[in-house]
């Protein structure tokens, strides 16, 4: 792989831009998800995570995903003395408890 006159960020979005308008997948992420909520239109910018490694290659993996699979997650709180009983029942009760299935606009 060689990246001449970008970044890698730009690259990944530039592809992300590409995927979702030339191949008509869903466009669900939005530029403000607190005020404006405003769709962006072509899913950018794309959620990258990175980690730089030993090592003289690059992998890039690429998972397509709109902008509602965070609709699915939950939060809990526990006390530093709750232990990992107490860890344990509050992981169980959220994975039993139906999260909302909606997708963002």
């Amino acid at each position: 792989m060689f990246l001449t006159g970008g970044d890698v960020n730009g690259a990944i979005n530039e592809g992300t831009r590409r995927g979702y308008t030339r191949e008509y997948l869903r466009e669900s992420v939005v530029d403000d998800p607190i005020f404006e909520r405003k769709n962006t239109g072509d899913n950018t910018p794309a959620i990258i995570h990175t980690r730089i490694v030993p090592g003289d290659r690059t992998r890039i993996i690429v998972a397509p995903k709109g902008g509602g699979s965070e609709t699915m997650s939950g939060v809990g709180m526990l006390k530093p003395s709750d232990g990992v009983d107490r860890s344990w029942i509050l992981l169980l009760r959220r994975y039993k408890t139906p999260a909302p299935t909606y997708a963002l606009p």
